[in-house]
């Protein structure tokens, strides 16, 4: 799923070059505070730095998809629906790590930007 996010950035960034850098580069500024502000800042780290955590964060959001994956499965478990404390549990599990994913995809997104 984070390669076809990283597909959309990049479809989206082929466009960009167009308009003015000003216009170009205010918005994403607005949108990394507003999105990443519990985000590690990246400037002042080199570029082989950078790309060492890119690929972490890319990988750290494969595991977080594959453990939502496995969530999933459990929550169509015909046996677990009939526990209702177990299926509730395994719901609130689902949606906490639907909001971690988010916040590492942002993580990412602030790190993807900064090529």
């Amino acid at each position: 799923y984070y390669k076809e996010k990283k597909a959309e950035r990049e479809a989206v960034k082929a466009p960009d070059p167009v308009k003015e850098p000003e216009k170009e580069t205010a918005p994403r500024k607005k949108e990394t505070a507003a999105g990443v502000a519990k985000s590690v800042s990246v400037s002042g780290v080199s570029e082989e730095k950078r790309q060492e955590l890119l690929l972490r964060a890319e990988a750290e959001l494969a595991m977080a998809e594959a453990e939502l994956k496995m969530l999933e499965r459990e929550m169509n478990d015909p046996e677990l629906q009939q526990n209702p404390e177990e299926s509730r549990r395994i719901a609130e599990e689902y949606a906490a790590k639907q909001a971690e994913i988010q916040r590492r995809y942002e993580k990412w997104g602030a790190l993807a930007e900064e090529s």
